[in-house]
């Protein structure tokens, strides 16, 4: 006891004495603290002055940026002053009227206290305590006065909240006992003003703001800017401050831009500059160590929040205690419990919605520090995109001493689909267990408590609980046990899954051209059902762990009711209905605590994937651009060079090499010799040696010359394009060192001075415009932009455009012909204002013309004029007079190098062949068709659908399950929630059955209840429950069965529904993209059709079931609770009648600005994927250029957009959650003050009361996971509105299916056009205008044109990709539109110039169907050359004086040689071989070819188009012609002109033609005698036949 107080004890607050103490001692302790942390800065300006006193003889001068700094540090209290003068004067009565109050307030109490120690000796401590808390308000006067300022003072705050909480105190324990003593009329009248004064005060601080915007962001308040920074503290404990955006969601439909952004502290630049200097040893520590302090208060207020919701139960129990026995004085205390437990419902309200708050800033800032993260490392990462997915792990094996990694550790991986998981789902997944944290330590907070209050209504018989309790957590721990690799093999599949459909996307331009949709169809559902077999097994777990946890709280009631009554207690309606109460609270805990455990082991493997990838080997510095590198000034000759260089490509845990000497102009050497590799045993060098398995550069050792143009050729397969990349710090060094440009730290909009112009063979543009392509990230320069547009040929097509260079280029270049996407490339390279620029192959794409034009006008131009230019090239003459050094190739070796005079002079200059294409080729690759005046449209951006989830939406989802499973699970979830109805009443006539002899059931039934009592009555006699106790134990545990059966029943049919719908959704959504018309998918980014296929299938597949689930029990109990409380309180309609209007009030404008909220939040999430997709794909060239900053900061700003999306639908959130608490508590209490106005037993009374504390969450959860379910129906309505597409014709017409012998090449005419027109939109012109012409077979056509004449549009029309206006193609006596495209294009091979491999072997690619033996599929390898005839890898035999080492030196190509995504690990004249073999193997009547050799070296051409001569001898044989020595011999030719044909004849006509087109074009071309001598040859071998 305290000693001031006598005979009381320190928790006696009834005692005036105590509560006199309390306020005294915390109030003053407080003060002292805030009067400490005040004056804080005053001694640190005190301090400050006396070191600049002490610095000023010895510093001259001092810096203006210091200047300011210091003398704002000495002007504090001015600029206060400063800051209240100018402020409004609403700021300056309210702390005037603020000084006042407390001013009354301090001299009342010293008043008071004097007053008793004057007039009452015998209680002077009372009256020292007053005058200590009048002393204490003078604070409150002081701060205002000394230290006036237009924010809120959070310390007076908080003593004026000290002396509200005490002042309370006083008031209500006099109204307590009031009984008992008698205050006087005095006394009342000052404890009211007391507290009118303090709530007077509390009004005036709590209005005004934490922090004054500027006058520039005060007009973006509440309309651009959140006013989240500047909201008040009252705006801020009831989140009104987010009311004017949900007021504006509720009148508007609402674009990006009219949502709040994000305050500085949750833009993503900030958040992951400061997470990126944390170093912690694990990624969970770092992410700890970032949001420690959100992580800490969200703790402290969820200890806080659980304690008071605890508050209920204790109340419920005294307040039934004293209804059991009612008088006066007992229905009195009883109303002061129910004000006392509305006003602890209200603060756990407020400690509810700030833990979440912070618990949901965390997850947001964790969000964008892992998606930053993650973008941050594919930034710096090493590009895996050339790895098979076959490839071991090592390739070495083992080694002594190094552990052995697990096979279900996270591996790192060059798996495109699961790069992308990992931002898509493992991010997200991390993210939101950080916002369900408050679980992690709640859960078992709040799952202790109830134990406890268990035990202090129970005794020993709780123990009979706790026991149930630790049985259902050992189950659950193995139920869990075996749910973490169940996670882990789920994750893999939908790995694997995402892998085939990112493949599929990116080639379904070339699965249609060879009617593969069925094959490719067939394998990504296998993958599909691999992932929904682990599925299936992870419902069943979670079956069995909803089993375990449905019924502990059944058990534990049950147990501990048998073990009560056992020992005679009698169960009352107090304590059994707390006990219901209790139970009913640690029923949440114990259903949501194990999923949450199985979601954190869910995040920790996504964690693990995370981590794994962020620890990924990473390229050498020089090309992951670390600014803050120090430079290094040694040089070597100042060239870009390699010396002693082994090259490999990168390899997934394979060979380990030591970081590359990769120096910045630096000559610091590596020496790493042969066999002696760093992480390998001495012997590990032998199996390096041994493994032919991958290519490798061998023994490079190149200087090119600082401003010259250097050429770099060689065969095909040879490594020109990986020694490109091996300059660019790109592959693994194994040995050497490397020479790049020193580095500086380069600006927006001006280069660093390490960045190297790439130009990469297959040119990757980004999304966006022409323009935007071309400037990528510099500044924009008029005259060099000007320059580079014309000497790159682009001039005519952007005065084509409608829109110029502001035409989008659309996905991966999409809208432009393969032509113009070259030399968008080579613009790009040429304007970006660096020293050193690498071309990879730029002409391969380019007729001979501007091939020409590019030479002359840039090559020769002043634009390359003293930069270090290195090309790599087949066409070798026309730049060899340009060309200052040459490096030629053969077998990953450089063969020979050197100055050209020099080796002209020598003798020692390889022979090199012309390899030319005299063609336009600039005519688009065969595609959807595009006129270049249609490209004009910008690219459509996903569209937000708006207003509710249609019904449409509803049927689609109920349809794809099953309409009975659904009336299955309804019903099942409604007996469910009975039973808990039943469990009360049971409970209730349990305890009424106390007494003498049996008891009628339902005595006491209100009257005028809906049904007859007396009837009900009569019914059911009850027995003694004194005398037979276990016949009221047996009946509850045969309710609670029951119960607990119907909710897993209802789960286990919810679950297998959603599975069925998930399957069913999943194959139409898969069908129809697949099927979908071309120009749909030149339309439609990748990124929004895989954003369907991933997050909004994880939606479908898991969230959407779960939400149902959390709804429907919500929502029944939410009516059953409300039915419950009006059928025994029909009074209880009025009230709730009005807490149903502002229940509905809340609700709706919630639930309309929340939709919003997140279906824009799900869209955003396309631009992230999308983006993310572009950086993998382009990797290489953002590295070389250095725009790595430039790419982070635009990501940075796509982050942001989805984040301010989440954040703002949670802060709503939040408003509706409070708002919720506030009015769940008023109907408690309503309910509370019915059952106290004696209209009730106490049985009664407690099972209204426990219906209404079950209803205020129920409606809560109904409301906030409702805008969930609208979320996870948006992905149904998303992937519903894909399922609605344009489709392609049907592949197969079965009423009109052409014979399996057609088309026959016996017929003639075989092939016929009939008046041809085609146009591509009705208000586009005519491409091909009444074209007309036969053709027989066998034969070998050829299609000649300028671009934009209309080949490619002729070449598409034969296969059906567009429809004729007017006239039809017969084959074979059939209109092609009468027939399936299935059957059309199944008889057509066409061969494209962009090769398309998929994952797999190199026999999976050329036989994906399986039609073939395996010696006809290694022969037609043989005929394109990839093998030679004793089967050595093509290449290895060209150099007779090879040693056996460089013969093998090449990658041996099998049929099961692994093909990784697209192709990668091979070069693209490999891939054209392939694609080449492929055409071989299928031998169509009717072959058509689109310049598919335009990547491989003159030696193999000419081995393949005599290979084509010999396998189409019985084949209509259609060549777009590029290169006019390939068509020269061919049997007749079409040139067309303006979609017309203009010459159709035998190239001996045609060359000879006066004034012909097809002449023309031939005297143009470079290689006239050639053809010529060609012609004369064709002549001869006419005459001699003739």
């Amino acid at each position: 006891m305290p000693p001031w107080c006598e005979d009381s004890g320190f928790l006696e607050i009834s005692n005036v004495c105590v509560q006199s103490s309390w306020d005294a001692i915390v109030t003053s302790l407080l003060t002292v603290i805030c009067a400490l942390i005040s004056i804080a800065p005053l001694i640190s300006t005190f301090l400050a002055r006396v070191r600049e006193g002490i610095k000023a003889p010895i510093h001259s001068y001092v810096v203006l940026g210091e200047d300011e700094t210091v003398e704002g540090s000495f002007d504090t209290q001015d600029d206060a002053a400063d800051d209240i003068r100018s402020a409004p004067f609403i700021y300056q009565w309210r702390l005037a009227l603020l000084v006042f109050i407390s001013l009354l307030e301090s001299l009342a109490w010293i008043a008071f206290g004097i007053y008793h120690l004057l007039m009452d000796r015998y209680d002077s401590r009372v009256a020292a305590f007053s005058i200590v808390v009048g002393i204490t308000w003078l604070y409150n006067v002081l701060k205002p006065a000394l230290c006036p300022r237009s924010i809120a003072y959070i310390d007076v705050f908080i003593l004026c909240v000290t002396h509200l909480v005490f002042g309370l105190i006083r008031i209500g324990t006099s109204i307590y006992y009031l009984q008992t003593t008698s205050p006087t009329t005095l006394e009342w009248v000052g404890m009211s003003l007391n507290l009118i004064a303090i709530i007077v005060g509390l009004g005036i601080i709590s209005t005004m703001p934490l922090k004054i915007p500027s006058d520039d962001l005060r007009q973006q308040i509440y309309d651009k800017q959140s006013p989240e920074d500047y909201a008040s503290i009252f705006e801020w404990a009831t989140y009104s401050w987010v009311y004017p955006l949900i007021k504006r969601g509720n009148t508007m439909e609402m674009k990006y831009e009219d949502v709040w952004d994000l305050t500085p502290a949750m833009r993503s630049g900030p958040i992951f500059t400061k997470f990126s200097v944390i170093e912690r040893p694990t990624l969970l520590r770092r992410l700890i160590a970032a949001n420690r302090s959100d992580l800490i208060l969200d703790i402290f207020l969820t200890i806080l929040t659980v304690s008071l919701s605890y508050a209920a139960p204790y109340f419920l129990r005294r307040i039934l205690d004293l209804i059991e026995s009612p008088t006066p004085e007992r229905r009195s205390e009883a109303y002061v419990l129910a004000l006392l437990a509305f006003l602890c419902a209200v603060f756990k309200g407020e400690a509810d919605a700030q833990h979440l708050f912070f618990g949901r800033r965390a997850s947001a800032r964790v969000s964008a520090q892992l998606v930053n993260a993650i973008y941050d490392k594919a930034l710096k990462r090493r590009d895996y995109s050339g790895v098979a997915k076959k490839e071991l792990p090592t390739e070495t094996g083992p080694t002594k001493g190094t552990p052995k990694s697990k096979s279900s550790d996270p591996q790192p991986s060059a798996d495109i689909g699961k790069v992308v998981n990992v931002m898509a789902i493992d991010a997200s997944k991390v993210s939101a267990i950080v916002a369900s944290a408050y679980l992690l330590y709640g859960g078992p907070f709040e799952i202790t408590l109830a134990c406890a209050m268990l035990y202090s209504l129970m005794g020993f018989a709780a123990f009979a609980g706790f026991a149930v309790i630790l049985v259902a957590w050992a189950l659950h721990i193995f139920v869990t046990q075996m749910k973490i690799p169940l996670q882990k093999g789920l994750l893999t599949s939908r790995d694997q899954r995402m892998s085939a459909l990112h493949e599929l996307v990116n080639a379904v331009r070339f699965i249609k051209f060879f009617t593969w949709e069925d094959s490719w169809i067939a394998r990504v559902m296998g993958a599909r059902n691999k992932e929904m077999d682990w599925l299936k097994r992870s419902r069943m777990n979670s079956i069995a762990s909803t089993t375990v946890w449905a019924a502990a709280p059944v058990l534990v009631s049950f147990f501990s009711f048998f073990a009560y009554v056992r020992q005679g207690n009698k169960l009352t309606p107090s304590i059994a209905f707390t006990t219901i109460a209790l139970i009913g609270m640690l029923r949440q805990p114990l259903n949501v605590f194990p999923n949450f455990i199985m979601q954190i082991f869910e995040a920790r493997v996504s964690l693990h994937r995370v981590e794994a990838f962020l620890n990924e080997e990473e390229i050498s510095d020089c090309a992951s651009s670390p600014y803050e590198q120090p430079h290094d000034t040694e040089t070597l000759d100042g060239r870009l060079a390699i010396e002693g260089g082994r090259f490999k490509w990168n390899n997934v845990g394979g060979e380990k090499a030591d970081p590359p000497r990769v120096r910045n102009n630096e000559s610091t050497p590596q020496s790493v010799v042969p066999g002696e590799e760093a992480g390998l045993p001495v012997d590990a060098a032998e199996i390096v040696l041994k493994d032919r398995k991958h290519f490798e550069l061998r023994n490079i050792t190149v200087h090119f010359p600082e401003g010259e143009l250097s050429l770099v050729t060689g065969p095909t397969g040879c490594g020109k394009t990986a020694l490109l990349l091996a300059l660019l710090g790109e592959m693994m060094m194994i040995e050497g060192k490397l020479v790049r440009p020193q580095r500086g730290p380069g600006t927006e909009g001006h280069p660093d001075s390490a960045a190297i112009s790439y130009a990469a063979q297959m040119p990757w543009l980004q999304r966006g415009t022409v323009k935007q392509n071309i400037l990528f990230g510099y500044d924009y320069d008029e005259q060099r932009y000007e320059d580079v547009v014309e000497c790159c040929a682009l001039r005519p097509d952007l005065d084509s455009w409608e829109e110029g260079d502001h035409t989008p280029v659309g996905d991966r270049g999409s809208n432009l012909s393969g032509g113009q996407k070259a030399r968008v490339a080579l613009a790009r390279a040429i304007y970006a204002p660096t020293d050193y620029v690498l071309l990879d192959d730029p002409f391969s794409a380019i007729d001979i013309k501007t091939s020409r034009f590019l030479y002359d006008q840039l090559f020769c131009g002043h634009l390359l004029e003293n930069r270090t230019v290195i090309l790599v090239t087949h066409r070798v003459e026309l730049v060899l007079p340009r060309v200052a050094y040459i490096v030629h190739m053969q077998d990953g070796r450089i063969d020979t190098q050197g100055y050209v005079k020099e080796l002209l002079a020598s003798g020692r200059l390889p022979h090199l062949h012309q390899d030319l294409p005299e063609e336009d080729q600039e005519e688009e690759p065969l595609k959807t068709p595009r006129k270049r005046d249609q490209v004009k449209k910008p690219v459509p951006v996903e569209s937000v659908v708006s207003g509710g989830v249609t019904c449409s939406t509803y049927k689609t989802y109920l349809q794809a399950s099953s309409y009975w499973m659904w009336g299955a699970f309804v019903l099942l979830t409604l007996l469910s929630h009975i039973m808990t109805v039943v469990e009360k009443l049971w409970i209730r006539e349990w305890g009424r059955a106390y007494g003498g002899g049996p008891t009628e059931m339902f005595h006491g039934v209100n009257r005028k209840a809906s049904f007859d009592p007396d009837y009900l009555r009569s019914l059911v006699s009850l027995p003694d429950a004194s005398a037979r106790p276990l016949f009221f134990v047996g009946i509850y545990a045969l309710v609670g069965f029951v119960m607990a059966s119907c909710n897993v029943a209802s789960i286990t049919t919810l679950f297998f529904s959603g599975l069925k719908a998930s399957h069913s959704l999943f194959s139409r959504l898969l069908g129809k993209v697949v099927h979908a018309t071309l120009p749909w998918h030149d339309a439609t980014p990748r990124g929004q059709i895989l954003n369907r296929f991933s997050k909004d299938m994880d939606a479908i597949d898991i969230s959407l079931s779960n939400n149902v689930s959390t709804i429907s029990n919500a929502f029944v109990n939410f009516m059953v609770a409300v039915i419950t409380v009006i059928v025994f309180f029909p009074a209880f309609i009025v009230p709730a009648m009005a807490i149903a209007f502002f229940y509905r009030f809340v609700a709706v404008r919630y639930l309309n600005i929340n939709r919003q909220l997140r279906r824009m939040e799900s869209t955003s999430r396309s631009p992230l994927f999308s983006g993310f997709g572009e950086l993998l794909d382009g990797i290489v060239t953002i590295r070389a250029f250095q725009s790595e900053r430039r790419f982070r900061e635009e990501f940075y700003g796509k982050v942001d957009i989805a984040n301010k999306m989440y954040y703002n639908s949670w802060m709503t959130s939040r408003w509706l959650l409070f708002n919720y608490d506030v009015l769940g508590a008023f109907a408690v209490l309503a309910t509370t003050l019915l059952a106290l106005s004696g209209y009730v037993g106490a049985g009664t009374a407690g099972l209204s009361i426990t219906s209404a504390m079950t209803f205020t969450m129920s409606v809560y959860l109904v409301c906030r996971f409702w805008a969930s379910l609208e979320l996870e129906l948006n992905a149904v309505e998303r992937v519903a509105e894909y399922l609605d597409v344009p489709q392609d014709p049907p592949p197969v017409i079965e009423s009109n299916r052409p014979p399996a012998y057609w088309p026959s090449t016996s017929v003639a005419p075989f092939l016929s056009v009939e008046n041809l027109s085609v146009r591509y939109a009705p208000s586009l012109p005519r491409v091909l205008t009444d074209v007309s012409f036969t053709l027989d077979a066998p034969a070998r056509i050829g299609i000649v044109g300028r671009t934009g004449s209309g080949k490619s549009t002729l070449i598409i029309s034969v296969l059906r990709f567009v429809d004729p206006e007017r006239g039809r193609i017969v084959i074979d006596g059939i209109d092609i539109a009468t027939i399936g495209v299935g059957d059309l294009r199944s008889r057509i091979t066409y061969i494209p110039e962009d090769a398309v491999l998929f994952s797999g072997s190199v026999r999976d690619n050329i036989d994906p169907l399986k039609l073939h033996e395996d010696v006809d599929c290694f022969d037609v390898l043989r005929r394109v050359q990839l093998l030679n005839d004793d089967s050595q890898p093509q290449g290895s035999s060209s150099g007779s004086s090879q040693t056996e080492a460089d013969a093998n030196s090449g990658p041996t190509i099998t049929l099961d040689t692994e093909v990784a995504p697209g192709g990668a690990n091979f070069s693209l004249g490999q891939r054209q071989l392939i694609a080449m073999a492929r055409a071989l193997l299928r031998q169509t009547p009717i072959v058509i070819l689109d310049e598919a050799t335009s990547s491989v070296d003159f030696d193999t051409d000419a081995k393949i188009q005599a290979t084509l001569r010999e396998q189409f001898k019985q084949s209509l044989l259609i060549t777009v012609a590029h290169r006019l020595n390939n068509i020269i011999d061919y049997d007749r030719l079409i040139v067309l002109h303006d979609g017309k044909i203009v010459e159709f004849d035998t190239p001996w006509e045609l060359f000879h033609k006066e004034g012909g087109v097809f002449r023309d074009i031939c005297r143009s071309s470079e290689s006239y005698e050639d053809l010529e001598a060609a012609v004369l040859q064709i002549g001869r071998s006419s005459s001699s036949s003739s």
